[in-house]
């Protein structure tokens, strides 16, 4: 169970990470900072440079030796789950359209986000470094 201590520390760890995509989301929908171009750029940067580096930085820093398996086979079957019903979710919505945009955009969110940037918070702040 988590005391108080705890949930101050979760959101003590989330809070910028809401607080950047609270921003971002009011200067492109209320105060018009941002064109869809430079959205659309904005976008590609992440995707090609930002989130590999923050990756590569992430990952070097762990030592494999000290990890716990229970928390990664926990991050492995959940991304299996999601994968799973995403497939399933395809195959019988999207069979005659063809259209893959959603389930990837959709995997991206619950998966991609979670391991990186709040998973990592998260587990630090809940359980500590061995997590």
């Amino acid at each position: 169970m988590i005391g108080g201590r705890g949930v101050f520390k979760v959101i003590e760890a989330m809070t910028p990470l809401y607080v950047a995509l609270d921003l971002g989301y009011g200067s492109v929908r209320w105060w018009h900072v941002f064109t869809r171009k430079q959205c659309e750029a904005i976008n590609r940067l992440i995707v090609y440079f930002t989130i590999p580096f923050f990756t590569f930085d992430f990952t070097s820093h762990i030592d494999p030796f000290t990890m716990n398996y229970r928390v990664i086979a926990a991050d492995a079957i959940s991304k299996l789950l999601i994968v799973g019903v995403l497939v399933a979710w395809t195959w019988c919505n999207n069979s005659a359209k063809g259209s893959y945009s959603w389930p990837i955009t959709i995997f991206s969110l619950s998966q991609l986000t979670n391991t990186l940037l709040v998973g990592a918070s998260l587990l630090d702040s809940m359980y500590g470094r061995w997590a």
